[in-house]
């Protein structure tokens, strides 16, 4: 009985070590899973910070070109006084209305006989198309919202019918208004 108790108590030494065994075998395959994924992190780390450091060289880099380089001068002075307008009243309007005519005379004449059913608004949004000026310094032009600009946008477009692109391209390129 007494050779059963010690072989009985040996087996569970034996149980007893080997499940400790095990457990830190699992412990240890844990700490490398860990730390391989911790390895991995770091090297997507490093690479973003490369990669921030590759793109903020390059903006240095243009800005400084940018800043070497002097500004384009404005082929007609006209243009840079139209860019610079507000249009909030029919006085501001008239004045944006003749500096507009000196540099594309004849426009306003030209878009009345071809389309005398379009609106103020519509006409205003005309000229600025003209100037290539883009939705938000055309908002603040008008003192509009851009969605305000984009609705009356998409209105002259049905106004203006089927030729609708045609005629805009044809307006923009060189003023001259097809029906």
């Amino acid at each position: 009985m007494r050779n059963i108790i010690l072989i009985a108590a040996l087996l569970l030494v034996l149980a007893g070590w080997y499940a400790f065994r095990q457990n830190q075998r699992k412990r240890l395959q844990e700490k490398q899973v860990l730390l391989e994924q911790q390895q991995r992190a770091e090297q997507l780390l490093v690479q973003y910070m490369t990669h921030l450091q590759e793109k903020n060289q390059l903006i240095e880099s243009i800005s400084a070109e940018l800043n070497q380089v002097e500004p384009p001068i404005s082929p007609n002075p006209s243009i840079e006084g139209l860019l610079n307008r507000v249009i909030l009243t029919d006085a501001d309007w008239q004045q944006f209305k003749s500096l507009f005519e000196d540099v594309h005379p004849g426009f306003f004449s030209t878009l009345r006989n071809r389309h005398p059913d379009l609106t103020r608004a519509e006409v205003r949004l005309l000229a600025l198309l003209k100037l290539r000026i883009d939705t938000g310094q055309m908002s603040r032009m008008l003192g509009i919202s851009p969605e305000s600009i984009h609705k009356t946008k998409y209105r002259m477009l049905k106004k203006l019918g089927d030729n609708a692109q045609s005629t805009l391209v044809a307006l923009l390129a060189n003023g001259e208004v097809r029906s």
